[in-house]
């Protein structure tokens, strides 16, 4: 899998996510929202004045999709943190304000996370603004 090298790679990815949570079947409703629970670090992003939380081992793979990422055994979040440190030109940060969002969004898709993110780390955030259309 490669790395994406683009904001406009990134965004693809997160209407993929959004794509399989909002229309997928359930089985992939169910795969897409797992990744969400796991997740450590999360590009923040608003749609309809809600906050969304896509988690980066995800959408920083270029044109990922589920079956491409469930199959992959090579996926690792340190290398996609730093695709996205490079297109963003900032580092995920912790946030007690977004992990509580965080914490609200997951509630809304109908599971509850751990306290922390995978391997017991705190989860940690990066903002952007993206259109909702």
């Amino acid at each position: 899998m490669e790395l994406i090298n683009s904001k406009d790679e990134l965004i693809k990815n997160i209407e993929t996510l959004e794509y399989y949570i909002n229309e997928g079947k359930d089985l992939e409703v169910i795969d897409a929202k797992s990744l969400i629970k796991r997740g450590t670090c999360f590009v923040v992003y608003k749609i309809d004045s809600v906050l969304h939380f896509a988690p980066s081992r995800f959408i920083g793979y270029r044109d990922n999709n589920l079956d491409k990422h469930l199959a992959s055994e090579k996926k690792d979040g340190r290398d996609t943190n730093q695709a996205i440190i490079k297109i963003l030109e900032t580092k995920p940060e912790i946030n007690d304000k977004l992990n509580e969002k965080y914490l609200e969004y997951c509630n809304h898709l109908g599971f509850q996370p751990g306290e922390k993110g995978s391997f017991g780390a705190p989860r940690k955030f990066w903002y952007i603004s993206i259109s909702s259309g």
